[in-house]
């Protein structure tokens, strides 16, 4: 009787979760980048807390799909795969490459359609 491998789904939602907590950290990093000129700490801290909560949304969805089907949980693995790699693309973009007059705008409008996706997906 030979032992199996751990299945492969498993594997495949701890590597997404470690994605997303790493896109996590750079995201936040980046936020706190883009708005180091402002004086004002409160909304520093506003801004940091919005841009994260897609992620933990997503960590969320990582850990409930484990009741779903196979299928779905490729799905969701991929999606979380886009949606935070996508998310520090658009980040480090703003920050480093574009000289935006107003660099708050993707930092309010990716979480926000981040949100609307998790939504519709539960």
């Amino acid at each position: 009787m030979a032992i199996e491998p751990r299945p492969a789904p498993d594997a495949k939602r701890k590597a997404a979760g470690i994605l997303v907590i790493l896109c996590a950290v750079i995201s936040l990093g980046l936020v706190l980048w883009v708005g180091r000129h402002n004086h004002s700490g409160l909304l520093a801290l506003m801004f940091a807390i919005w841009v994260e909560t897609p992620f933990v949304g997503l960590i969320w969805l990582g850990r409930i799909s484990a009741r779903w089907t196979a299928s779905w949980q490729q799905s969701m693995y991929a999606l979380m795969h886009v949606i935070s790699l996508a998310s520090v693309a658009i980040y480090a973009a703003v920050a480093f490459l574009k000289h935006l007059a107003k660099p708050a705008a993707p930092f309010l409008f990716i979480p926000a359609v981040t949100w609307m996706v998790i939504a519709a997906i539960w």
